[in-house]
């Protein structure tokens, strides 16, 4: 035992030996002093010599710091830099009035991973977001001006992918969804697009599409191909496109929107030359085209038509889905339908639509019987309180025997009706002279 720690002692004696060797040597000392004299009048640079333990010489570099400025004379960007130019240690980023934007730390030009936290030009924390394995990887956040949370998602190198939540500036939540990690989010304030008339990349909403953010006012960047959704309005035409790299990931987007917008049940497929998976829905339809064979692919969703509504007491006419229509959906079990706007009312096809003179109304016209009994059944099944049928100028009668054929039986007779009834809301089901009703009355 003795004999290792003399063994260990006079390693560490040669260690240090060595070492003050390198250090006062002579030589690396007049070395040294030529290269500081050579530096005099540049005092953010320096670089020392020292002996390693070969006896060989070893420079290493200390940090230049390099910069810009702002108009006003502020500092914009301050970076430490090695040798050859590359970022190397801490890295600043200023607003205009000399608010701290942003600090990270850079090694040989990459920067480090961790977490990296930017302020507005007020102070207020902006973004919180991890690099990992030089990407975007976990939990971020960012936040208003004022302080409120802005946005909270996930990343998965690079992609914003799983639960993605935005709220306004009161506070207000807006979006509450699963977002698909093939659409591609960017930082907007950043981002510089290629057509010189657009100073800045806008994120807007539309009121045909719902659970699939975000959107963008359409942009043009010459050096690489975003997959963002980029929204067009050219006159009565309005369309939104996504790229993408293989047809499967195109075939996953056009899933992932259908999916999130009344799901399959909802759309029919159609023919399209030269477009492939094509569905129309009853706001927009959706399909892909080859731009380069297994390479590159553009998903459109084109919106479908709006018709023209007039109305006599200058009331303003809304389409596309109500706002309330993911309210609607959470309050009644069972119901699983987009309710849409009056200005896109139509008769027969068994859509939802919130009614223009009552906020509480819902109501929806259907020309199939089997399906008005499936969905009054779905959710009628979905809680203990029993329906009632109704004969007109009668009394109410409990339905005892719910099956689909006593159901059917009871809403064939045109004077008769069926009446569902919960603390939240009421559902009136009857037979018009064209089309069967289902009514929807929130309390």
């Amino acid at each position: 035992m003795i004999y290792i720690l003399i063994y260990i002692g006079v390693f560490v004696a040669l260690i240090i030996v060595l070492t003050l060797w390198g250090k006062f040597d002579p030589k690396v000392k007049a070395e040294n002093a030529k290269y500081e004299k050579s530096l005099e009048g540049k005092p953010n640079n320096k670089k020392i010599i020292h002996r390693s333990l070969d006896n060989t010489e070893v420079r290493t570099i200390m940090k230049k710091t390099e910069k810009t400025y702002h108009e006003n004379g502020n500092i914009h960007i301050e970076s430490e830099l090695n040798e050859k130019g590359e970022e190397h240690g801490i890295k600043r980023i200023y607003h205009e009035n000399g608010q701290l934007q942003v600090e990270v730390n850079y090694t040989n030009g990459i920067q480090d991973d961790g977490t990296t936290i930017s302020y507005h030009d007020n102070g207020i924390k902006a973004r919180q977001v991890i690099l990992l394995n030089g990407k975007f990887n976990g939990e971020f956040s960012e936040w208003h001006e004022n302080g409120q949370l802005k946005r909270n998602s996930f990343y998965e190198s690079n992609m914003i992918h799983g639960v993605y939540k935005t709220w306004d500036n009161f506070g207000n939540l807006k979006n509450n969804f699963f977002k698909h990690k093939f659409i591609d989010t960017i930082d907007c304030e950043k981002f510089k697009p290629y057509d010189k008339e657009q100073r800045k990349v806008e994120e807007i909403e539309v009121d045909w599409l719902q659970d699939i953010s975000p959107i963008y006012k359409k942009f043009i960047n010459k050096n690489e191909i975003t997959f963002t959704l980029q929204h067009t309005l050219d006159g009565e035409d309005e369309y939104i496109s996504v790229f993408s790299t293989n047809e499967q990931k195109a075939k996953n987007i056009i899933d992932t929107i259908i999916e999130n917008n009344g799901g399959f049940l909802a759309f029919e497929s159609f023919e399209s030359e030269n477009w492939h998976y094509s569905y129309n829905g009853y706001l927009f339809n959706i399909s892909y085209k080859i731009i380069i064979p297994e390479k590159l692919y553009v998903i459109e969703l084109n919106r479908n038509t709006k018709m023209k509504w007039q109305n006599f007491n200058d009331s303003i006419v809304l389409y596309g889905i109500h706002k309330d229509s993911k309210k609607v959906n959470n309050l009644i079990k069972g119901l699983n339908s987009i309710v849409y706007n009056e200005g896109e009312m139509t008769s027969g096809g068994g859509q939802l639509f919130k009614a223009p003179d009552d906020s509480n109304l819902i109501v929806s016209y259907w020309d199939d019987l089997d399906k008005v009994v499936e969905k009054f059944k779905s959710i009628v099944d979905c809680y203990p309180e029993n329906a009632f049928s109704q004969e007109l100028l009668g009394e109410n009668k409990e339905i005892k025997d719910f099956t689909y054929e006593a159901v059917e039986e009871i809403v064939n007779p045109s004077l008769w009706q069926i009446t569902f009834k919960t603390e939240k809301f009421k559902i009136n089901l009857s037979q018009g002279t064209s089309s069967y009703q289902m009514n929807i009355n929130l309390t």
